[in-house]
């Protein structure tokens, strides 16, 4: 399978996210307490409501694109109900913990990860990159500047019928105290104006979120129906130790079949 290649631009994931979710990989960023309890949310949320995304069924099996993979969160939790997961992650630390996972658990023949940006312009056009009953991108949105873009992209890669998920966090209210993101002038070593610890990704952040007003637009835009919209999600502490919860959401679309 050809290789996608990745790019350094304004219109994706910052060099700085690159080298964060590396050094967070080495560093075994998914035993962090909080990052480990997100990630059984994530999976559970999937699994438990894997009917309400509405995934179509055809002979074919289903094909998963599971985008801005990580270590395989995602795909791991709905190999029961696919045939075929492709990961594809900027870094190339994620995808080799990905494929470790899924070596480990016996799933490297039906789910399997590269290094690549679908933002890039030298995105291959190979047919294996396309025609997903189901692209799911998590937890990743918010550090794309131009989100309606990256819609647009994934979308692309939808077979008709094909269902599109994003799970991401819920927009929050910023001003005052305890919030898990960074603020522009919060200092390198990782506290903001007031001297509270904050997360090590914040700084990558570019989006604070997402309303469900927000996400309807961006699926609409491309001419998706069939939106859907879940906030009532356990809330996740980002990080544990500020006592801050923040609420996720799972939102889908579906692609229009052509006639």
């Amino acid at each position: 399978m050809a290789e996608l290649t990745p790019a350094r631009t304004p219109k994706t994931l910052t060099d700085l996210n690159r080298d964060w979710f590396d050094t967070a990989v080495a560093a075994g960023a998914f035993e962090i307490p909080w990052i480990k309890d997100l990630t059984k949310l994530i999976s559970s949320s999937l699994r438990n409501n894997f009917e309400w995304l509405g995934v179509p069924q055809h002979d074919g099996g289903i094909k998963l694109l599971d985008y801005a993979c990580g270590n395989g969160v995602v795909s791991m939790a709905l190999s029961p109900s696919i045939t075929e997961a492709i990961g594809i992650d900027l870094s190339p630390n994620m995808v080799t913990a990905y494929n470790t996972l899924s070596q480990s658990q016996q799933l490297s023949s039906k789910l399997s990860a590269i290094q690549g940006d679908l933002l890039s312009p030298s995105t291959p056009q190979d047919p294996n990159f396309f025609n997903f009953d189901i692209i799911v991108m998590s937890m990743a949105l918010h550090h794309v500047f131009d989100t309606q873009l990256m819609i647009n992209k994934l979308h692309k890669r939808l077979r008709d019928g094909g269902v599109l998920v994003i799970i991401d966090w819920l927009t929050m209210e910023l001003g005052g105290s305890g919030h898990g993101y960074r603020h522009p002038n919060d200092d390198s070593e990782g506290r903001n104006g007031e001297g509270e610890k904050v997360t090590p990704a914040a700084h990558t952040v570019a989006h604070w979120g997402f309303s469900e007003e927000e996400m309807k637009s961006l699926f609409e835009n491309v001419g998706m129906v069939d939106v859907g919209f879940m906030e009532g999600i356990e809330k996740s502490k980002v990080p544990a130790e500020m006592n801050y919860e923040q609420q996720m959401f799972i939102a889908k679309a579906r692609k229009v079949t052509s006639h």
